[in-house]
């Protein structure tokens, strides 16, 4: 589809700019510890569409507020 239709090398990788959005992490905890979520993780809690857990202590992310 890439070369097809786009006119584009296919590549594994991609060369878009994140500068954007690389730096932007929101803050959340659990019972163990805290935790770092992506613009695009704390989007889709805030919008209600995905909860997140912990690997370590299974308890649930919960936005640390400021």
């Amino acid at each position: 589809m890439m070369t097809n239709i786009l006119g584009v090398i296919a590549k594994r990788t991609h060369s878009f700019d994140i500068h954007s959005v690389q730096d932007k992490t929101w803050l959340y905890h659990c019972h163990c510890r805290q935790h770092l979520l992506t613009i695009r993780r704390h989007n889709r809690v805030t919008q209600g569409k995905a909860k997140y857990w912990c690997h370590y202590c299974k308890g649930q992310l919960i936005q640390i507020t400021k």
